[in-house]
Formats: structure tokens, sequence, C-alpha cells
């Protein structure tokens, strides 16, 4: 007698373009941001390896305080009726930035060991932020006792001694900083709906990494160079990195000719830092090997022959991506002042901060 094919389930039955509507209301998370996945990624790797060191710990909870900034095109939009959130955000940038420079370079100050370094000199600013601003990693534990104070007793009069609740341990703040240079557009498929069976698991994922895109935002995080490679760096290298399933990504580049050349900044130090950057972002692209579409978003102050050529000759490093790559280009006119809470304003101030810690000496290269 011959065995019977096992039934498929009735998801199987409905319209292919109506699974992949389930299958995005399914990855939708409750009190959770698709933005936020590699901050979260980071903050359970850093607890992880806080409770190899202390495995009694109380694990506190992951991006408790959610106190990333808002995007671009949203600061945009509220800019008229948001001004004292945003004036309070630009503190907070400021605070960021104008931090001096410690000694291991990078800033972590963690206890993961991801992020250590002999340092370049560039990261000190968030180091030294998230040192200050972080919570301390082992809390004052509580004293939870009986009436007597050390033990408790069970009901036929026996005394038990009860073990002492282990310290309560927090991530990093610094992880806070990731999703403003990396993020993913959409959350995975649950697992749940990927253990219902293989055809539809595979399903789920090939509709997963064809709407997923890759952000990576090349300009933020100017001041952090260390910070910022390593931690792509390590995203890449990761055991299930989704760097080798990753179909679509997009590179933000948000350059500001007219301000450097008005400026008392120096550009070849600019534009040297920029190329750096990128040949960077190439290297981690070449990593996803299923990479099949690029978009590139190449925002300017100017549009004359100086900053076409340098344009041309910057971008021409992604011709070394295996992808179809696409290049939209977004100017705003060399006079124009752009708004503070603006992507291009936010660039602006991060620009000139640079500059002001590399003439008071807090940056060096």
């Amino acid at each position: 007698m011959a065995a019977s094919t096992p039934e498929l389930p009735h998801l199987f039955r409905i319209p292919l373009e109506i699974r992949h509507e389930i299958f995005e209301y399914a990855s939708i998370r409750e009190n959770e941001e698709a933005k936020n996945l590699f901050r979260k990624w980071f903050e359970k790797k850093d607890l992880a390896a806080q409770l190899v060191n202390t495995p009694n710990a109380v694990v506190g909870g992951t991006g408790r305080n959610n106190d990333i900034e808002p995007d671009d095109d949203e600061e945009a939009a509220e800019e008229d009726d948001d001004d004292n959130d945003g004036e309070e955000e630009d503190e907070d940038d400021e605070q960021d930035q104008d931090q001096a420079v410690d000694g291991d370079g990078d800033g972590d100050g963690d206890g993961d060991g991801d992020g250590d370094g002999d340092g370049d000199g560039v990261d000190g600013a968030e180091a030294e932020e998230d040192e200050e601003e972080e919570e301390p990693a082992v809390m004052v534990q509580d004293d939870e006792a009986d009436a007597d104070g050390d033990t408790a007793v069970d009901g036929d009069g026996t005394a038990t001694a009860t073990a002492p609740p282990g310290p309560t341990i927090f991530p990093n703040r610094k992880w806070r900083h990731v999703p403003k240079f990396i993020r993913i557009t959409h959350c995975p498929p649950p697992t749940n709906l990927l253990l219902v069976c293989k055809q539809l698991s595979q399903e789920a994922l090939d509709w997963y990494y064809n709407v997923a895109v890759l952000n990576i935002k090349g300009t933020t995080s100017f001041m952090h160079p260390t910070f910022f490679e390593e931690s792509l760096q390590e995203i890449t290298d990761a055991a299930f990195s989704p760097m080798e399933n990753i179909r679509k990504a997009e590179v933000e580049l948000v350059w500001d000719t007219a301000w450097i050349r008005t400026s008392d900044a120096i550009d070849d130090i600019y534009q040297a830092l920029l190329r750096n950057r990128v040949q960077f972002i190439v290297g981690i692209l070449q990593h996803a090997p299923d990479l099949k579409d690029l978009t590139i978003h190449w925002h300017d102050s100017a549009e004359d022959g100086e900053s076409t050529v340098f344009r041309t000759d910057l971008l021409d490093a992604f011709n070394h991506v295996y992808a179809n790559s696409q290049v939209h280009e977004h100017y705003i006119a060399s006079d124009f002042e752009p708004r503070a809470k603006s992507k291009e304003g936010r660039q602006r101030l991060e620009y000139q901060q640079l500059w002001d810690a590399i003439v008071s000496g807090r940056q060096e290269f």
C-alpha cells in the first residue's frame, strides 16, 4: 500500500498574492519597529557576553529607552509643530558630538569585547557620552528577605537559606546609535510561521528578502568611523548574517559642497573621509552574494563641474558591487540654508562639529 502524501496547509489554497499579504501582516511586531532590529541584535549579544561573566545576573531588558532620533522625513514633516522637541534633540546631538576622545579610540566602554581597539582618535566623542549616560551594568541588589532578615521558614519550621538575587544588567547605551546608520525596512516572518512546513518557510523567506531593503546611511556618524565600521563588520561576519540573503540595498550619502567651500574646513580631509567610508561600504556589500538591486541616493548643495567630477569618481567604486545599481541625485541651491531638522541640516551641523573638533585638537587623523 502506497504511503499517503501529507496534506499541505490550507494556506496553499489561497492565491500567492494573498499569502504575501498574510506574511506581511504576520511579520508585524507589537511594540517593535523594523528599524530597531539591528539595535536589538547588538543588545542581545551584549547581554549574552555579560551573562558569561555573571551567570546569575538578572537581565534588565533591551532598548529600555528607545531613544534614537526620528527619521529625517518625519523630522521635516513635523518641524513646524514640533519645535520644542527639536531643540531637545539638537541639544542631545551636540552632547553626542562635543565629548573628547578617550584612550581606546572607539568609545565602546562596554564589557562585550566586540568594540575595543587601539583607537584611531576619531570615535571618542560617542564613547564618553556613553560612559557618562550609561546606567551601571551591575545594579544594587534588592535585600528581599523575611521578617527575620536572612532565611525563609518552611511550613514544618525548617529554616532554608534563600539565594540572593543576582545583579541586574543592561546593554550598553552605545547601541542606540546603530539605527542612525544601518537599518532594515521589514521585520522577518515569525518563527511559528516558518515551522509550519518547509515549503511555506521557503516561500515566506523568499517574500521577505524580496521586500526587505537594507538601508545604510553612509555619512551619518561621520565623526565616529570606528564604531560605524566595527558595527557593520560584525553584522557581516555573524554566523547567520542577513547580508548572506539580502537582495535589495540603499546607500544614502549626504554631501555639502557649498558649506565646505565657504567654511574654513579643508576639503581634502572631508573628501578623504568620505572616500574611506564609501570603500568600506562597498566591501560590506560585496559580502551579499544575493544582492540584486542597489540604489544610491546622492545629496549635495552644489551641481557644477568640480562637484560632478568628485561625485562621479566617488560613486565609481560602487561599480565593483555585483548588482543593478541606480543613482538618484538630490540637490539644494548653494545659497539655500537647510532646515535644522532636515537631513541636509543635520549633516551640515555634523560637518561643522567635526571641523570644530579638529581645530580644537579634540579630533586627530
